[in-house]
């Protein structure tokens, strides 16, 4: 299934996923049924198990999200939030201007960056799963948005250096994507050596996302977005996607 990342097929996925959805609503409003006990015997195939999230996870008042929801703050592969995350401490605390650095390291559990395939990456979707380019357009961007994410800026001639110059130092404990902590180290050309660690990603349940960060993400989604958003809660989402998406049957076309 990796595989798939870093190509056309990842987003596809997603998006028959959804389109799968959307239909089963549709015909469930229509009158379709089915029997549900069928999950029950579904959800063991694919490895699911319910007991894992707790007794209390699918009473009114439990989590829907055990631990608590993470938001990805950047448009890539999860496993790149933390890398990323780093070099951003790191810069806040010593700017650094790209074409004066001359190496890159970075520590981490290989668990932690199992799904990150693409290691000289040329395109957009590559770039998305990649640790060396994770490193290289939080350095180049600040806050990696979906531009950053395109051929053109994975293609940049400073970012391909960039990209060339990455040592990854992995270790073999933990089996997650928050296994350990990330540390990165970035030395510049007097040789001047800087590093910043992280434990978490920015988003995460226990790292929540700085105003800032949020409303840079919600900006890079479309100038309309922070606004529409404001004041926003679960029953008025809905109402938005209603009069945002509006469902046209084909009998309103007949």
């Amino acid at each position: 299934m990796q595989r798939s990342f870093g190509t056309d097929t990842k987003s596809l996925q997603v998006g028959f996923a959804a389109e799968a959805g959307v239909r089963a609503a549709r015909l469930a409003a229509a009158g379709a049924g089915a029997d549900p006990s069928a999950l029950d015997a579904w959800l063991p195939l694919v490895g699911g198990d319910h007991d894992r999230l707790g007794p209390d996870t699918f009473q009114p008042k439990g989590e829907a999200v055990p631990g608590g929801l993470a938001t990805k703050i950047f448009p890539c592969c999860y496993a790149m939030q933390r890398p990323i995350g780093a070099v951003r401490l790191l810069l806040a605390d010593a700017p650094v201007d790209p074409a004066d650095v001359v190496r890159i390291v970075v520590h981490t559990p290989e668990a932690a960056v199992h799904p990150l395939i693409h290691s000289e990456p040329h395109t957009g979707l590559q770039g998305k799963f990649s640790l060396e380019y994770a490193v290289t357009t939080a350095l180049l961007d600040g806050h990696p948005g979906f531009v950053s994410y395109t051929d053109g800026y994975v293609e940049r001639p400073l970012a391909q250096r960039l990209i060339g110059l990455v040592e990854t130092v992995r270790t073999p404990e933990g089996s997650g994507l928050l296994t350990g902590d990330t540390s990165v180290e970035i030395t510049i050309g007097d040789g001047t050596v800087l590093r910043a660690t992280l434990a978490l990603p920015p988003g995460s349940p226990e790292l929540p996302s700085t105003e800032e960060e949020f409303a840079t993400k919600l900006a890079d989604c479309g100038a309309d977005v922070p606004g529409l958003l404001v004041g926003l809660d679960w029953k008025g989402a809905a109402q938005l996607l209603r009069d945002t998406f509006p469902v046209h049957h084909p009998k309103d076309h007949a």
